[in-house]
């Protein structure tokens, strides 16, 4: 392609041994063998790229390898369709090293083949190794922790009234335990996972809002008869649940998530009726079905978003 749109602008230093080889993709090119040399490799659908992939989901100048000095850096080039590195969608440059992975559109997987380009030679305590460690642990965070879903929040109303003075220790430990156990089968029974249950108040995940929804609503649903026959408190118990769909860092192993989307959804919450459920705008659009038992309940106080309660 012209030099004069060359947006890498490499030095053109030739690495030693690296091939770069088509492991799956269109038949005609499957199993080809690209060998490296001191030039940037265009990678793309468009006859004139250097790997040339007939594939109509592969943007006609969809990555870019630059050859530098010591290193090869993958430059994603595509405005419309994904490159990712080891299952990591490339956004920033990002360093190669023998054995990578490089997938385009889904179903393009390239490998590299460069035994002299080990992560692990660089001198500990240099710039670059430095900076690889941080790039494989900002992958890992990205491919182990963040997450793209439905948040749920739920809080029981005037805990503090429910274990007054005069109700049974025993008889408090036991009535959230139950509930606990109630609120946690109807999360799972629809979808959701328990992030964390912090004495009156749950947050579950869920990857659509549809089963969030459905969750709320059978925690509603069921809770007059819950607390006839399993609540031991003189009140009954009453909730308030918000429902917000965003992404944010999660460990599902120990139940922790932190991020703006987690927040909004405790907003939601705290925002919404005795006995009800306030959804933002985002997880009101992103409905599949439920749409019509919700309204318009005006914007989030401080935050100014949209939101709707539900109806029923």
């Amino acid at each position: 392609m012209a030099a004069d749109s060359d947006p890498t602008e490499a030095l053109r230093i030739k690495p030693a041994n690296a091939d770069l080889v088509v492991a799956e993709g269109p038949a005609e090119v499957r199993g080809k063998r690209f060998r490296i040399t001191g030039a940037d490799v265009w990678i793309g659908r468009h006859a004139d790229c250097d790997l040339a992939l007939p594939d109509a989901r592969v943007s006609r100048l969809h990555a870019v390898i630059a050859v530098q000095p010591d290193a090869l850096v993958l430059f994603h080039r595509s405005q419309t369709n994904a490159t990712l590195l080891n299952g990591v969608p490339v956004g920033e440059p990002a360093p190669l090293a023998d054995g990578d992975e490089i997938v385009l559109a889904e179903e393009i997987r390239l490998r590299l083949e460069a035994p002299g380009l080990r992560r692990g030679n660089a001198p500990r305590g240099s710039m670059r190794y430095a900076m690889e460690a941080r790039l494989q642990l900002e992958a890992r965070i990205e491919r182990d922790f963040i997450r793209s879903g439905c948040f749920f929040n739920l809080d029981v109303a005037d805990s503090l009234g429910l274990s007054a003075d005069d109700a049974r220790p025993d008889h408090v430990v036991l009535s959230f335990e139950r509930f606990r156990a109630f609120a946690l089968g109807l999360v799972e029974r629809h979808g959701g996972r328990m992030l964390n249950w912090n004495g009156d108040e749950v947050m579950a995940f869920f990857v659509e809002a549809d089963g969030a929804v459905e969750a709320a609503r059978a925690i509603l649903s069921e809770l007059p008869a819950w607390n006839r026959r399993h609540n031991l408190l003189g009140k009954p118990f009453r909730v308030r649940l918000g429902i917000h769909v965003g992404r944010a860092a999660i460990d599902l192993s120990s139940g922790v998530a932190y991020g703006a989307a987690v927040s909004r959804a405790g907003h939601l919450q705290k925002a919404a009726p005795l006995d009800g459920v306030r959804i933002s705008d985002d997880a009101y659009r992103s409905l599949s079905t439920s749409r019509a038992a919700f309204r318009s309940a005006g914007p989030l106080p401080r935050e100014g978003v949209p939101t709707y309660a539900l109806a029923d």
